[in-house]
């Protein structure tokens, strides 16, 4: 055990959105305003139903 915990990482990777940060509602407010600029309404519907969905179950 002494041996693994003295190597030096390389590499490290963390998942940022959801433990750390959660980008869900800067996502809806982007969307918002992006719709809003083209004339349409946004209510966060659409929003609701990919909640915490990978990009390719959402598109």
């Amino acid at each position: 055990m002494r041996h693994i915990m003295s190597q030096q990482f390389r590499t490290v990777i963390f998942d940022l959105d959801g433990v750390v940060a959660d980008s869900e509602p800067w996502w809806n407010e982007i969307d918002a305003k992006l719709l809003a600029e083209h004339g349409v309404t946004y209510r966060g519907e659409y929003h609701r139903n990919v909640l915490g969905v990978s990009y390719r179950l959402a598109v």
